[in-house]
């Protein structure tokens, strides 16, 4: 009869504990040690090689984007190489870009502008006036 302190699975097993636990040795601590040090020199150099990328994008930046054109010439410059070689929908939504930046929304108001003798106007054409102005 089996009772279940005695099947194997239920934590009885003489051998589970001991895959647990960390064998500790001076040949085990000596290996981490060597690991541990491995792992920070890379980290080190990782370090070190992403500050020299960070430098050299700053640099590289500094010198390079004084020299080139502003960006809504590139614009241009794609948008006519788009309509040279046919593509036309690049083109247009590259026109488009390029007119929000020449003639942003706010600058394009619509108005009407007219000139009128209102001097010798009653108040009653005068209300009349502005309203078929307003009406247009």
């Amino acid at each position: 009869m089996t009772t279940d302190s005695n099947r194997v699975g239920v934590g009885n097993a003489p051998n589970s504990l001991l895959n647990l636990k960390p064998v500790y040795s001076s040949e085990k601590g000596r290996e981490m040690q060597k690991k541990s040090v491995e792992s920070r020199m890379a980290n080190k150099a990782k370090r070190e090689a992403m500050m020299m990328t960070a430098k050299e994008w700053k640099k590289m930046g500094t010198e390079v984007l004084n020299d080139l054109p502003p960006a809504i010439d590139i614009m241009k410059m794609r948008m006519l190489q788009h309509m040279s070689n046919g593509e036309f929908d690049e083109a247009t939504e590259l026109a488009k870009v390029i007119a929000e930046y020449e003639q942003p929304k706010l600058q394009r108001i619509d108005g009407t502008t007219g000139t009128f003798d209102a001097s010798e106007m009653s108040d009653e054409e005068l209300e009349a006036k502005l309203a078929e102005i307003k009406s247009k």
